[in-house]
């Protein structure tokens, strides 16, 4: 091919003397590209249809006294193929098994090895040129069988194209030269010519790959409904082949869920010569059902006959889904609004009873434990009064810790419930920030002292006065504190108050208490302030503890407007803090700075 192109450039040199000589033989050049191009595509869908027949001839062997290769050479020898094309039929390891024409000739053999390295280089199928064992010159397609791997190549000489372009190209330019000679314009009117017709292949060959190209169905039959062409769009919604529509009645398709007034309207359409709007329920190869909605519309040539039908079908399967659910819901909504909105009055009237349950339980458990507590830390503190001995003075101040403890547990849990509850209200009263954190570190000298820990107090200078609860602030403080002293074996505890932010809102005042006890590990950081929480269930057994202490403080940081967080290292101690934003009044600042160790 690349020698007849060069030499057809030394041609169109000279013809360049003749003015319009070499015009044509562009055009003619061209026209035999087109030619070939249209005869490549033939015999690659030759080659694409052929694998299937092939397989069935090596597949029926099997069950028959022929041998594959004469079942092969019978079969290529009934295919209407034109007189110049050749076929072969070779194995995985490129041996010929059949072909045509000379079908008992290198039966046996090896392909070329330029054949083989056509195929070894495009794999299942291509179009490509390559020598054969004669020593000729081919141009052609073949095609891979996915069953049987065997390869079907269909050809022809190339010599043949290039006798019959030359020839083309001799006698147009004979022709040109004596229209050039006889007449000018008759020369023009033929460049005119060959022009236009280039202009309309282009412009048909547009509109072929358009269509093709199309995502929608479409198809073109005959007045008697045979199929004569057929898009991609349609052969993959159908799941079909061509080779397999070709020549077929779309009937083929029906799924039997097409009412038959559907057929009775678009065949009184079409024989009224008028398009045809509707939905077909059509049938896969693989057997799923699909709609499509389709407009077919008759096909008339100049003479106003009707020689075809065009189809333009698309399938909507998923766009009537989507509309019978919608459809759907819309008549339903109601409905569904109605009864959601009955189920979320009856979750939220059992909410409210089991939360009134809740509260008169908490009542009646404060009632009933607070009194008996009461009583025991009352007798024990008479029997302390008559006298006693130093053993039975052990037990009884064991007794009042006991009872204490599971007091302070009380206060806790109910604390906790009125939290979530929403049922806790703060106090709006004066806040002596300093005296606050003194009362603190006074109710844990004690305890501190016993354990051998040093307690130191840092305070910072507020405005006066602030407005907050006192309450709150010293038991969130007083949490922090206890377990500090709890956690801590030797070393020192802080206890300090710092201002942060004073803005038009008031002031933001930090509280944290930092010890040098055994320390949190850092998985546990983040779990530690909730409900029932603790770093380690050792930590229960070893130092006691409900775990509540951590998650009442940070939610009454949070009611008070701060926040509560904690750093750690562990085997080092931690530092505890929480914020709260007091209200500020009128009055002078007071320095209250207090450093002092104990």
């Amino acid at each position: 091919m690349r020698r007849g192109r060069c030499a057809f450039n030394w041609f169109l040199f000279f013809a360049a003397l003749v003015p319009g000589l070499a015009a044509v033989i562009t055009a003619t050049w061209a026209s035999y590209r087109r030619e070939r191009t249209g005869l490549e595509q033939g015999m690659l869908h030759t080659a694409r249809a052929l694998p299937e027949t092939v397989d069935r001839e090596v597949l029926g062997a099997q069950t028959s006294l022929a041998t594959p290769a004469d079942r092969l050479r019978r079969m290529l020898a009934a295919q209407n193929l034109p007189a110049d094309w050749a076929v072969g039929v070779m194995d995985r390891e490129g041996m010929l098994l059949a072909r045509i024409p000379d079908p008992n000739r290198w039966i046996g053999h090896q392909a070329s090895a330029s054949v083989r390295e056509v195929i070894a280089r495009h794999g299942v199928e291509g179009i490509d040129e390559a020598t054969s064992l004669e020593g000729l010159r081919y141009f052609g397609a073949f095609r891979r069988s996915e069953l049987t791997g065997l390869v079907v190549a269909v050809g022809a000489q190339t010599g043949r194209l290039y006798r019959r372009l030359w020839g083309g190209v001799a006698l147009t330019g004979f022709g040109v030269l004596v229209m050039l000679l006889a007449s000018g314009l008759l020369a023009r009117r033929a460049f005119q010519h060959i022009t236009d017709r280039r202009r309309v292949e282009e412009q048909l060959l547009k509109l072929s790959q358009a269509v093709d190209q199309c995502t929608e169905s479409i198809f073109i039959t005959d007045t008697q409904g045979r199929i004569e062409y057929a898009n991609e769009g349609f052969l993959r919604t159908s799941g079909y082949r061509r080779h397999e529509v070709l020549g077929r009645n779309p009937r083929f398709l029906a799924s039997g869920q097409t009412p038959q007034r559907e057929f009775e309207s678009l065949w009184l359409a079409l024989g009224q010569g008028q398009p045809w709007r509707g939905e077909f329920h059509n049938r896969r190869k693989d057997g799923t059902t699909y709609v499509d909605f389709g407009i077919i519309t008759p096909v008339r040539q100049p003479d106003g006959h009707v020689s075809h039908y065009l189809a333009v079908q698309e399938d909507i399967t998923e766009k009537k889904r989507i509309a019978d659910e919608l459809d759907r819901h819309r008549h339903h909504l109601q409905d569904l609004v109605d009864e959601r909105t009955a189920q979320l009055n009856e979750a939220r009237l059992q909410a409210e009873a089991a939360n009134r349950a809740k509260d008169q339980f908490l009542a009646n458990m404060s009632h009933e434990i607070r009194t008996p507590l009461g009583a025991l830390t009352g007798l024990s503190y008479l029997i302390k009064q008559d006298g006693v001995t130093q053993r039975q003075t052990d037990w009884l101040d064991k007794i009042e810790q006991a009872a204490d403890h599971l007091l302070h547990v009380i206060n806790d849990i109910l604390d906790l419930s009125k939290i979530e509850a929403g049922k806790l209200s703060l106090c709006h009263e004066t806040v002596d920030i300093s005296a606050l954190v003194w009362a603190v570190a006074s109710m844990l000298s004690h305890r501190a002292q016993g354990a051998g820990v040093q307690l130191h107090v840092s305070v910072d200078e507020f405005e006066r006065p602030l407005f907050g609860d006192t309450t709150r602030l010293k038991q969130a403080l007083l949490n922090y504190g206890s377990n500090a002293v709890k956690f801590t074996e030797r070393g020192s505890i802080w206890l300090r108050a710092r201002q942060l932010v004073s803005d038009e809102r008031g002031v933001l005042a930090r509280f944290e208490v930092q010890d040098t006890g055994i320390g949190i590990a850092p998985e546990a950081l983040a779990r530690l302030f909730a409900a029932f929480e603790q770093a380690d269930s050792s930590t229960t057994r070893r130092y006691g503890g409900t775990g509540l202490g951590l998650a009442i403080t940070k939610r009454l940081a949070q009611m008070m407007g701060g926040e509560a967080g904690a750093d750690s290292t562990l085997g080092e101690g931690s530092t505890f803090w929480f914020t709260a934003r007091l209200a500020r009044g009128t009055g002078s600042v007071i320095h209250e700075q207090a450093e002092t160790d104990r």
